[in-house]
């Protein structure tokens, strides 16, 4: 199976899983630097990378389920 080939069902499933934990990996992080974690911190910089990948994967579900052309990635 590929990408292409999931169901909107499938999609909006994923979607649905995905979307709540970007919002704990950014309030995470909100919370780091109100607390003034240091902007070289290994975990900090681990919660930025995982709040941008995760951001990048919803964006791609996004792209998946819409019609090419109507809301992102061109046709």
């Amino acid at each position: 199976m590929r990408s292409d080939q999931l169901t909107g069902d499938q999609l909006e499933a994923l979607k649905a899983k995905v979307r709540p934990m970007l919002r704990y990996a950014r309030g995470l992080q909100g919370r780091m630097e109100a607390e003034k974690f240091p902007p070289e911190d290994s975990v900090r910089l681990a919660t930025i990378a995982a709040g941008d990948a995760l951001q990048d994967l919803l964006t791609e579900l996004h792209y998946l389920s819409v019609d090419p052309g109507s809301a992102g990635k061109p046709s």
